[in-house]
């Protein structure tokens, strides 16, 4: 079966007490009343692995919560098919979710001391038998865990490192990342596939070369959302120490490694990082960011929120601005307390109305295939003598463009469409307009022909049809008068910075930038805190050794 959609709700206190029949057909009965513009007026089956709903439709004389749901569908034309539950387990898989226990975990929670971390909440394995390096590591004394001379911690910026120096971090074995040091190495030195094909697992450390570095990557769990355990760490690290001796590394460079986004407590990671790399040749530069204070906090949010590449924008786009270069304790939480007070948000910023949409189906399959164009005014004329913005909105990627216009006549709009659109982008596939004259007249037809761009209008009278344009049209709006409200004639200087704002926002269909979707990398919003390279200089010291 192929799906279309899922729906699913947790049952209250009352439904909790019903019997297996009565809650196998309130689901049946929830799911109609959820489904109802698409089921209404047609005849649709039933899918069911509990067979007395089967008998329950035939019987003459049903319990009176029984009729009363009934009667609710009467005005439905359904049959009711029995499916065992072996044969159901497209629909059962949804709601028998496993864990998944991708490789076995030592289970040493017999092993206390204080050297010893708490167990882990992610990441579960377990195995018959401890691994006796990891067992000598918890009942090793302060003689192996205190300082050596080959790991050194430093504060600063660990990619501007001289070339030649390796670089090492830790992963999850699919090498998904959307946050965090992990995110970071991946913008930086991408190289994704080729690292897929190393087929590495969990303590396993695939490799790439990037501009001279040799970059280490250390697996420690199976998936991104997982959490890593001390004992695969320190099994993953004994495997780091084979391969720099085999890569005749001499000196590594990491941050602060699990202490990002597992939570795993950094007093033991250096613990056992002293522990395995003691007699060691390499030498370890361990880097961690410069602690942010509170004025540096609320400064970060002021700046991603109100400069003109924020856009004043709502928590979650801000939230998600501000993880891709900074992370700490409670952020969302901030941000939503400075964005309640900030009051040109507020005056501007147009409330959402949850409303029940048709399900939308784009036939899409890449950037710039099918794109969707409006046009917006009058608006006040501006300073430089324009009064229309030209707007688009590519239907794949939700990429948008948009620039001023003095008039909209048929011949300047396709003269800003040709040499501003179509010579950066190129042309698409299909275009989507609504029945304005100037996209009907002969010249835009004729142009749309000559460069084999096939040119569909809307439903007069039927804005729905061009809707997510027309959504974007709202925000665009918001933005000008966050910006030019003081100034309604400078209108003009701010759309290309609304739609760098736009397309470096998180989309919420896509859970992508709009221009990573298009580019395949994502932006980000410069600010005061960013830092930059520090010069690095080679000084020859008895550690190196």
């Amino acid at each position: 079966d192929l799906p279309i959609a899922f729906a699913s709700r947790t049952l209250n206190k009352a439904e909790i007490n019903y019997n297996v029949t009565e809650k196998e057909l309130t689901s049946i009965v929830w799911g109609i009343k959820l489904f109802r513009p698409y089921l209404f007026g047609q005849h649709f089956n039933i899918i069911t692995d509990h067979r007395a709903l089967v008998w329950l439709f035939n019987i003459t004389d049903p319990g009176s919560r029984l009729t009363r749901w009934r009667l609710k569908l009467e005005e439905y034309q359904y049959t009711i098919h029995f499916k065992p539950g072996v044969n159901n387990t497209n629909a059962d898989a949804l709601s028998r979710i496993q864990v998944v226990t991708t490789r076995a975990q030592t289970s040493s929670s017999h092993h206390h001391n204080q050297s010893e971390p708490p167990e882990t909440q992610g990441t579960s394995l377990q195995s018959g038998e401890s691994d006796t390096g990891y067992q000598a590591f918890l009942k090793a004394d302060e003689t192996k865990l205190g300082p050596t001379k080959n790991i050194a911690e430093r504060t600063g910026d660990l990619f501007s490192l001289d070339t030649g120096i390796s670089l090492a971090h830790c992963v999850s074995a699919d090498f998904k990342s959307r946050k965090g040091i992990a995110f970071e190495f991946r913008k930086r030195f991408g190289k994704v596939n080729e690292l897929r094909r190393q087929k590495c697992q969990i303590t396993e450390i695939p490799t790439i070369n990037v501009n001279n570095h040799q970059v280490f990557y250390i697996i420690t769990k199976e998936f991104f959302w997982q959490k890593a355990c001390y004992e695969i760490l320190f099994q993953s690290l004994q495997n780091l120490k084979s391969i720099c001796v085999q890569y005749k590394v001499t000196q590594l460079a990491c941050p602060r490694l699990g202490c990002d986004l597992d939570g795993i407590k950094w007093e033991v990671v250096r613990n056992i990082l002293r522990y395995i790399f003691r007699d060691s040749p390499v030498y370890i530069q361990i880097y961690s960011r410069d602690e942010l204070t509170a004025d540096n906090k609320l400064q970060i949010i002021k700046e991603f929120h109100e400069n003109p590449l924020g856009g004043h924008q709502g928590i979650t786009r801000t939230y998600y601005k501000i993880v891709q270069q900074y992370q700490w304790q409670g952020v969302r939480a901030q941000i939503r307390k400075y964005i309640k007070k900030c009051p040109v948000y507020q005056i501007n910023k147009t409330p959402n109305r949850t409303i029940k949409e048709h399900m939308v189906i784009t036939t899409a399959s890449k950037p710039f295939e099918k794109v969707f164009m409006d046009i917006v005014g009058p608006l006040n004329r501006s300073y430089n003598g324009n009064s229309y913005i030209l707007t688009l909105i590519d239907g794949f990627s939700n990429f948008t463009w948009a620039c001023a216009m003095k008039d909209h006549e048929a011949n300047t709009v396709t003269q800003h469409f040709v040499t501003q659109f179509v010579g950066l982008h190129g042309q698409p596939e299909s275009l989507v307009t609504d029945c304005g004259t100037e996209f009907l007249r002969k010249v835009f037809k004729e142009v749309c022909k000559l460069l084999n761009i096939s040119q569909t209008s809307t439903t007069p009278y039927h804005p729905q049809s061009n809707g997510s344009l027309e959504r974007s049209h709202r925000t665009l709006g918001e933005y000008l008068r966050n910006y030019s409200g003081k100034n309604p004639q400078n209108w003009d200087v701010y759309v290309s910075y609304a739609m760098y704002c736009h397309n470096s926002s998180v989309h919420t269909s896509t859970g992508f930038q709009p221009h990573e979707v298009v580019y395949g990398y994502p932006l980000s919003i410069p600010n005061s805190l960013s830092r930059k390279p520090e010069p690095q200089y080679n000084i020859k010291t008895t550690s190196m050794k």
